[in-house]
């Protein structure tokens, strides 16, 4: 059963001792509380402690895409979460299109890329908004190209990219 977390702050479809730590109580459950250790104490921020001694915020992936750089229609990709299409600019030049708009601008791209041999997939990374060919992150889309270290921009058979913020 999947778990949902609602805007108010309800949670279903957890049963009692349904983590891994075993921090869901049957009386947390009938009482709608959240655990301590689930979030920051101010209701703001999803915490969690993966081991390393302390909660600390949780940043998810807001938004990434699987797709073929070298097909002449991409659109959504192969596969994406939270993004609306690819535009391409030209060789190895694209747009990465939210579906849902980022609360800002300052979030981390990156990616990676696959080519058609083991010399394209060795030598192709991906630049993300980094100079002025590329432009600057938006809080709708974002501009990045994909290089090959000896033949400038290419495009790669695969193309993966992510946004965490």
């Amino acid at each position: 059963m999947a778990i949902t977390i609602n805007g108010t702050g309800s949670i279903t479809g957890l049963t009692s001792g349904g983590l891994p730590d075993g921090s869901i109580t049957a009386a947390d459950i009938a009482s709608g509380v959240i655990p301590a250790n689930a979030e920051d104490g101010a209701g703001t921020d999803f915490e969690f402690n993966s081991g390393y001694g302390s909660n600390a915020t949780a940043y998810g992936c807001r938004a990434w895409i699987n797709f073929d750089g070298t097909s002449g229609s991409i659109g959504s990709g192969r596969a994406n979460g939270n993004c609306s299409s690819i535009t391409d600019n030209g060789t190895g030049d694209y747009t990465f299109n939210f579906s849902n708009a980022m609360p800002d601008a300052n979030y981390c791209t990156f990616g990676s890329v696959i080519g058609s041999s083991n010399t394209d997939a060795t030598n192709g990374f991906i630049n993300a908004g980094l100079n002025a060919a590329t432009g600057t992150h938006t809080t709708s889309a974002f501009r990045f190209i994909t290089l090959h270290v000896t033949n400038g921009q290419t495009d790669y058979n695969q193309v993966q990219v992510a946004v965490i913020r």
